[in-house]
């Protein structure tokens, strides 16, 4: 298949994992003989040393929008919702793809949509978050509305001007920059990533009651297999971005509580952050002298290295996850994992079984968790070598890429 891919991000530029699943996808599909073109967002991390060469299918034209505006300009949005869909239109056209796949949008103009639907091409949507469902992420037509102008002739013309656009006097227009309401978008072709989220979904209002949900996978055969038994200090990992909903800060409280009582832990973070919540989080490990390393954003090859030099990793999300990479990474590495049970987490996790589970934002419960798995090498071995069978029989890439290649081979059909 001749396939075009639109994505906000694509690696080496990303922000989480759903940048780095897309890669994996697109990987796996060139590697069985499908033609891959990116159309992706203009929005580079500013991180020396994840530059590289751009490869030729690559292309990073679309503006990426990475905050949300308190103000918008009608201008400036109007010209650039016309170029975005100059760029894509003028894409389909040179690259004449049997299927255009798109995957996680949020910071790109949601017309974009609208114009793909123009086509007789086929758009496959896989969905793996939020970006759809919340209305008004990124989204400057929303949040345009929204602006009340401070002077009553201001407030008088803006209306004016809307109830034109709306009555289609602006015919060549209106198709691009009209404000779009998600759930009318035609998402026929689509995969969840967990049956929460799909759920979450038809809650919205959307009609996706037969999509099917595909799991994520993850590379079982490159992520190495940590040492057996566990180190003096007990070893513990957090992998993820350094935010108030991954409840990084219930962590840090927990470690103060294990310290205090005597146990001998130390704590590495790796991902990026939010600067106000890092210099909380780093108040309390300086105030208390706390044994935790912050090693800053890591590449994902790295990341899957350093898994095995670690006892326990900690997922500490207070928020509604769609499904969590970083839990089978660490569960295929041979950690012991202690996590919440938000969202999608719960159909990967089983208490005691193959994890250690714990209330989001119970830092004493955590404490309580890893306290256990130190002392008692039973559960520490049941959890760790049950752990990687589980990933490996549910969640390989190779299961994953071949439910995709089915369902988008059954889509062109």
């Amino acid at each position: 298949m001749n396939i075009l891919v639109i994505s906000n991000l694509y690696p080496p530029y990303f922000i989480g994992g759903y940048e780095l699943r897309c890669k994996d996808i697109l990987d796996n599909l060139v590697q069985r003989g499908h033609k891959i073109t990116v159309l992706t967002g203009d929005y580079k991390l500013s991180l020396d040393r994840f530059d590289m060469p751009e490869e030729n299918n690559i292309h990073r034209k679309l503006h990426f929008q990475d905050k949300y505006p308190t103000t918008v300009s009608l201008k400036n949005t109007i010209t650039r919702e016309l170029k975005d869909n100059k760029i894509l239109t003028d894409t389909i056209k040179q690259t004449n793809p049997d299927l255009i796949y798109i995957f996680n949008m949020g910071g790109l103009s949601k017309s974009l949509l609208r114009t793909i639907e123009k086509y007789k091409t086929p758009a496959v949507y896989d969905i793996s978050d939020y970006w759809l469902s919340g209305e008004g992420i990124m989204d400057n037509w929303l949040i345009y509305r929204k602006q009340s102008p401070e002077l009553p002739i201001s407030r008088f013309i803006k209306l004016k001007f809307e109830a034109l656009i709306t009555k289609n006097f602006l015919n060549g227009l209106t198709k691009y920059i009209l404000p779009i309401q998600s759930q009318s978008f035609n998402l026929n072709f689509s995969y969840f990533t967990s049956n929460f989220l799909k759920e979450s979904y038809i809650k919205s209002g959307f009609n996706v009651k037969n999509s099917p949900v595909i799991y994520c996978g993850i590379p079982i055969k490159l992520i190495p297999h940590k040492p057996f038994g566990v180190s003096s200090p007990f070893k513990l990992l957090y992998v993820g971005s350094i935010i108030p909903n991954k409840g990084t800060l219930t962590i840090i409280k927990a470690i103060s509580i294990l310290t205090k009582k005597g146990f001998n832990v130390n704590l590495t973070l790796i991902g990026g952050t939010d600067l106000n919540y890092f210099k909380e989080i780093n108040s309390l490990i300086s105030l208390e002298n706390l044994p935790v390393i912050y090693k800053g954003k890591y590449k994902r090859e790295e990341i899957l290295e350093i898994y095995k030099d670690y006892d326990a990793l900690i997922f500490s999300s207070v928020w509604d996850e769609p499904f969590s990479l970083t839990l089978l990474e660490g569960m295929t590495a041979g950690l012991a994992v202690i996590s919440t049970t938000t969202g999608g987490s719960v159909e990967i996790l089983k208490n005691e079984e193959n994890c250690l589970t714990f209330e989001p934002g119970n830092a004493n419960e955590l404490a309580q968790k890893i306290e256990l798995l130190i002392n008692n090498n039973n559960i520490y071995e049941k959890i760790s070598s049950n752990a990687p069978k589980f990933v490996e029989e549910n969640f390989s890439t190779e299961k994953m890429i071949a439910k995709i290649e089915n369902y988008l081979k059954q889509v062109t059909a």
